[in-house]
């Protein structure tokens, strides 16, 4: 069981998809009881019949309302078949956010999705003790198609990416002038000065 930090990680390497969103494909899976199928964490490969799009699905459920779900979906990219790809999974305590993160083969970092989470909704992680699924799941009758290696799980957050990649949230996106906006930092790689070019212009 997690219930704080937590960085999950892995190389996979997918050979096939599924057709529907019973033939998707596990990564990971720490599932729920029989009365309550949520897990308490997982990692999805879902085809595109399962959403818009094919897709990396990174969830868990929570003690105070199992339907409501911290979900990361990788809508704007899928991991190419037959490549190996290093996925990681970050829940951190500290500004209450998960994050994905998904290197290629040459640890070049190919996609980033983060999401906020909420103390009064999401703050305890689903907990039981039901095994831990590898490539397959409780609830499923497929196995995923391809490799999984190095698996790691931990109850730290580990730094992935020492590069630097911009990355910000805002608190309001439009209004009547003048308008405050609040910004928070979700940047990757540890910036220590920032600068804002807000007309795009080359102008700080």
């Amino acid at each position: 069981d997690l219930s704080g930090d937590w960085t999950m990680e892995m190389w996979f390497k997918p050979l096939s998809t599924g057709n529907n969103w019973n033939e998707k494909f596990t990564l990971l899976n720490k599932p729920g009881s029989e009365d309550n199928y949520r897990s308490n964490y997982l990692i999805y490969l879902l085809p595109s019949s399962a959403f818009e799009a094919d897709a990396l699905l990174c969830s868990y459920s929570s003690t105070e309302n199992v339907d409501k779900t911290p979900d990361l979906v990788t809508d704007r990219f899928f991991p190419g078949l037959d490549s190996w790809y290093h996925l990681t999974y970050i829940r951190d305590t500290s500004d209450k956010t998960v994050k994905l993160l998904v290197h290629n083969s040459d640890r070049n970092l190919v996609h980033y999705e983060w999401a906020s989470y909420y103390e009064e909704v999401h703050s305890q992680p689903l907990l039981n003790s039901n095994p831990l699924y590898i490539g397959t799941s409780l609830y499923s009758n497929t196995c995923f198609n391809g490799y999984l290696d190095e698996l790691r799980i931990s109850n730290v957050v580990r730094s992935f990416y020492d590069d630097l990649y911009a990355e910000f949230a805002i608190d309001i996106n439009a209004g009547e002038a003048p308008l405050t906006v609040n910004f928070t930092d979700h940047s990757l790689g540890s910036p220590t000065s920032w600068q804002w070019d807000f007309q795009n212009d080359g102008i700080i």
